[in-house]
């Protein structure tokens, strides 16, 4: 009787320590979207999130805005981030795309008139490329999320990639699959839309310079290679892709709300095999459709709890509280506001204002990577072909989802 009354007390002890967490966190974001914790002897460093919060790839824009959140209050209840000694509150500026290359324009714009000199997101091909004008002509910079090589390549300058691009993890993913999975063959299903295309284009020639076969339904009729909206003709494309019997099947560009049915309607045609997505996916929302997410492969974003540091674990206990759950992508968009700070308190306070100063810096930067156990530098890359350091050197993971539990089988 003692034992299930000191339970019960347990269990209500813990209830309201995760309410006081909870409150504590939306109180934190709420002076932090007001301003209130700001003294009038301090200062205030305005960080712009621009990103798809609504609709079917709303998941990729919520998770920046989640991630800049909780960095912000973690560094505002230590007083701020210190620049050259002196302390600046940091206040969130956020704006949703609508994943509209016009909603993101006036978005970028809204920001920089603000005084908002650095900008998390956004998250697709086509709005990345719509604020470029504004970025560069009122001096500001923004960290992306999409495979758009050719923004971080001269004369461009303002924008940096904070993931890894499918042309970093087709290779690695299809590598793996031919030496340990033993496929030979590879069919693409993509999103009919320019970004996913360009996704397509990037997966097709990773897998040729692998040795690998590319297999394509033959038809001039794009209704039978790609699906469209609310996976329009999305049946019949993949019919036709079984039908060629590939090893693997991958699905260049699928939105987050798109990718479990594609891989449940790919086993419902009968497909056995292997299947990719070389972008990241939410590792619970594909093992809630069940046995159908099997041999299923994905980027992953979060490496093993075993890894984590002891700074990475408070951060996901205030995810957590924040958003309800932790999202896997979050252990990639969490660095996003963490090195923009980082490589601000090097270069000092004129880069807050000027980002030509900002761009000097991050050609040498390079400190401790904050999220895991292990010494691992956090820098910027030029991976060979940007001519440049515009690139956050996030880890890469590839994960695959085996019995209903998610694996990482490859990291970087």
């Amino acid at each position: 009787m003692k034992n299930s009354k000191k339970t019960a007390n347990e269990k209500r002890t813990r209830k309201k320590n995760g309410e006081k967490l909870k409150l504590g966190i939306i109180l934190s974001i709420f002076l932090l979207m007001s301003g209130s914790l700001f003294s009038v002897k301090g200062e205030e460093l305005v960080i712009g999130v621009l990103g798809v919060m609504s609709g079917p790839a709303a998941q990729w824009g919520r998770i920046n805005r989640n991630c800049a959140e909780v960095t912000a209050a973690l560094y505002n209840e230590e007083g701020g981030v210190e620049i050259e000694k002196q302390r600046y509150f940091i206040r969130l500026l956020i704006r949703d795309t609508e994943m509209n290359p016009e909603k993101a324009e006036q978005g970028a714009r809204e920001l920089i008139d603000a005084g908002v000199r650095y900008i998390i997101g956004p998250n697709r091909d086509d709005t990345s490329r719509a604020i470029v004008p504004d970025l560069e002509l009122k001096g500001a910079i923004n960290i992306f999320y999409t495979s758009s090589i050719y923004l971080l390549q001269p004369p461009r300058s303002n924008s940096i990639m904070g993931m890894r691009p499918s042309s970093q993890s087709a290779p690695v993913m299809f590598r793996y699959l031919r030496d340990y999975q033993n496929v030979r063959s590879v069919g693409l299903v993509p999103f009919m839309d320019q970004d996913s295309m360009q996704q397509r284009n990037i997966n097709e020639r990773a897998a040729l310079d692998l040795g690998l076969e590319v297999r394509h339904v033959d038809s001039f009729d794009f209704k039978n290679t790609y699906f469209g909206n609310n996976l329009s003709n999305a049946r019949e494309v993949m019919k036709n892709m079984i039908n060629e019997q590939p090893d693997l099947i991958t699905f260049p560009g699928a939105l987050p709300d798109d990718l479990p049915r594609l891989v449940g309607l790919a086993r419902a045609e009968g497909f056995s095999g292997v299947l990719g997505a070389t972008a990241a996916h939410e590792p619970a929302r594909l093992i809630a459709i069940g046995e159908a997410a099997n041999g299923l492969y994905f980027l992953g974003g979060n490496p093993p709890e075993d890894s984590w540091s002891p700074y990475k674990r408070e951060f996901v206990r205030r995810y957590r509280a924040l958003a309800g759950e932790w999202h896997d992508e979050a252990g990639t968009k969490a660095y996003a506001m963490e090195i923009l700070l980082r490589t601000l308190q090097k270069a000092g306070k004129r880069a807050i204002e000027d980002v030509e100063v900002f761009k000097k810096t991050m050609e040498g930067f390079s400190t401790q990577d904050p999220f895991l156990r292990k010494s691992r530098p956090l820098t910027y890359l030029d991976s060979g072909n940007f001519g440049q350091r515009r690139q956050i050197n996030v880890p890469l993971l590839i994960n695959s989802i085996q019995d209903n539990k998610v694996k990482t089988m490859h990291i970087n």
